[in-house]
């Protein structure tokens, strides 16, 4: 069956094509709405304050769209949680590196690739069953705010953080030990401070 020649077109193509550019399409709506203008930019966090990177990161873009778009039929869903996702990735970014490292260095790897998009995939299907008995892991961007208007002050250094996205609200009694996602059971602290910690 012949498919293109030069004088049909892609006539014969449109009905193929269509249902990937319509998945494509309300992928890439989907993630904007959740994730805003610049989704595929690493975020750093570093001791002298995190920042976006300038560049989008193809490698991230692959994970975050695949993530999306295998999950486009639970669209309301993603919509209702967005500030958790936001949250999950700007985590992601900052305490996996084995994630960090995939979108980083030889990043065409068969492990590399599965890897990004194996975890990225797993940090969307945790926010979105919310099963576990402990309730989410991650703690919601409202809170979030809450306590940095209230105090901007990291809990660990006692520094000020001036930008909420260098903020993280970390789990008081640790989560791996039991302790619940509950506002009485939060602290604000810079991503580094808490990152740092977490690897001492």
């Amino acid at each position: 069956m012949e498919f293109y020649d030069d004088n049909k077109g892609s006539t014969q193509l449109q009905p193929l094509l269509q249902p990937l550019r319509a998945v494509f399409a309300g992928t890439v709506n989907l993630t904007r709405q959740v994730l805003g203008n610049n989704p595929f930019r690493v975020y750093e966090a570093s001791e002298a304050g995190g920042k976006w990177g300038r560049r989008v990161n193809i490698n991230l873009y692959d994970a975050v769209m695949y993530g999306f778009a295998k999950r486009l039929h639970q669209r309301a869903q993603i919509v209702q949680k967005g500030d958790s996702i936001r949250e999950a990735l700007i985590n992601i970014l900052v305490n996996d590196e084995k994630f960090i490292d995939a979108l980083s260095l030889h990043t065409s790897d068969d492990v590399k690739v599965k890897y990004r998009i194996d975890a990225w995939g797993k940090e969307l299907d945790e926010i979105l069953a919310d099963a576990d008995h402990q309730g989410p892991r991650l703690f919601s961007y409202e809170l979030k705010q809450e306590l940095y208007e209230a105090n901007p002050t990291c809990r660990i250094c006692n520094q000020r953080i001036h930008n909420i996205d260098d903020a993280s609200v970390d789990h008081i009694e640790p989560y791996w030990k039991g302790g619940r996602t509950i506002p009485e059971n939060a602290r604000l602290t810079h991503r580094y401070c808490n990152l740092a910690r977490g690897r001492g």
